[in-house]
């Protein structure tokens, strides 16, 4: 129930999968939306929006905006981002959102008043992909050729790096959370 439409001229919407209905009015993003995903409890959308950032006009999706269901209200101004944003994911409880970004840090937010919980996570390289465990406790992110995996309240990387000789197509942790 409830799937996310995206629309190219920096719109979402949510319509009912059982009915075909619009569970939401249209969702403005003001840019060309590239991703959405759902909070767990399905009362938050969290949408990637592009955004022109440089002089060739280049539109790379570096914005997110979080809108509370099925109001459609932003629930706090856009989440702005140095750079591209790849991919993002809410905490089990949905009291975190993380991002993934191509300036080489993961960001966890507090996805109720869209405040970063600690400094950016640093990485090596692009940040592709965050993945949080089944308790939230930790995050998982896989980036070019390694995942990491950081201590969500303190933001400390709980073991080394886990290289990998390709990039990292997707990221899950098992059910008991190992």
């Amino acid at each position: 129930k409830g799937q996310p439409d995206k629309n190219p001229s920096g719109q979402a919407r949510v319509w009912d999968a059982s009915t075909g209905m619009p569970v939401t009015d249209w969702l403005e993003c003001e840019e060309a939306v590239s991703f959405a995903t759902f909070s767990p409890d399905g009362r938050a959308l969290a949408v990637l929006g592009n955004r022109v950032v440089s002089t060739m006009s280049e539109l790379v999706p570096n914005v997110v905006k979080v809108f509370d269901l099925p109001s459609g209200q932003l629930r706090f101004p856009p989440l702005a981002h140095k750079n591209s944003v790849m991919h993002a994911a809410f905490s089990p409880d949905g009291r975190y959102l993380a991002t993934a970004t191509a300036d080489q840090t993961a960001i966890i937010w507090n996805a109720h008043s869209g405040e970063p919980v600690h400094p950016p996570l640093k990485h090596t390289g692009l940040v592709l992909l965050v993945c949080f465990s089944p308790d939230g406790g930790w995050l998982a992110t896989g980036g070019e050729t390694e995942v990491r995996v950081w201590d969500v309240r303190s933001g400390v990387m709980v073991a080394p790096a886990l290289k990998h000789g390709a990039q990292v197509q997707h990221l899950e942790f098992s059910p008991d959370g190992r």
